[in-house]
């Protein structure tokens, strides 16, 4: 049986239509005042979020990232930033270090020489990154 949030989450994955599910989950936040109300199955009717329910919906809300958003916002950081001047840099060791070998090496270019746009790059580093190096690089996001 699914829990709240898991039914939810379902349904904001259907409407989503392709969207970065987190950013359309935020913009839906800040535009509809019965969102939260619908997620938390409460009776209030405001825009704003009640304290005690903030940790609950940030928990909701990291849920939501997939790998492949992972994946895209550690690529957009490296194309921004630089590789020296990201949260998860090369020269690290461990986890971190592995993490951004693989965003240096990532596949950028597909058959016929066709440079890969930044979703399917994300979704094959995605297919190259292990559980463990996707939940820190949550972490490293935040």
């Amino acid at each position: 049986m699914l829990n709240k949030f898991e039914r939810h989450a379902q349904v904001i994955k259907e409407n989503a239509e392709g969207q970065n599910i987190r950013d359309y989950v935020e913009r839906l936040a800040e535009s509809e005042p019965g969102f939260f109300r619908w997620l938390f199955g409460s009776d209030w009717n405001d825009y704003e979020l009640p304290k005690e329910h903030k940790a609950e919906y940030n928990a909701f809300l990291e849920s939501l990232m997939t790998p492949a958003d992972v994946a895209k916002a550690l690529i957009i950081e490296a194309q921004e930033a630089g590789a020296k001047e990201m949260r998860i840099r090369r020269t690290n060791s461990g986890i971190a270090g592995r993490i951004a070998t693989k965003i240096e090496y990532r596949e950028q270019w597909g058959e016929n020489n066709q440079r890969l746009d930044i979703d399917q790059q994300a979704e094959l580093l995605a297919l190259r990154l292990a559980d463990e190096e996707i939940e820190y690089a949550k972490e490293m996001l935040r």
